[in-house]
């Protein structure tokens, strides 16, 4: 699921859900240029190339608001297609 409203603008050190490959992966806004966001994520993500990585660069359509809610213990997984 991606951001219903891609003008949201985030600030350092606000949580987002990351969106990759539609695993939504909690993380910490760490910088902000030209439009994208540098996201810490709280696991490493494995890209397409296999190099390991806890940080992203992210346009602001791949990152939603983490609000501080309780989810009943889901962990963020890949969707079933």
């Amino acid at each position: 699921m991606t951001n219903s409203n891609p003008k949201h603008t985030y600030q350092v050190g606000d949580a987002v859900l990351a969106n990759l490959n539609d695993a939504r992966i909690p993380g910490v806004v760490e910088e902000e240029h030209d439009g994208k966001y540098l996201v810490r994520l709280a696991d490493p993500w494995t890209n397409d190339a296999g190099l390991k990585s806890d940080t992203q660069w992210l346009s602001p359509e791949l990152l939603e608001p983490n609000v501080n809610v309780e989810t009943g213990g889901e962990q963020a997984l890949p969707r079933p297609s």
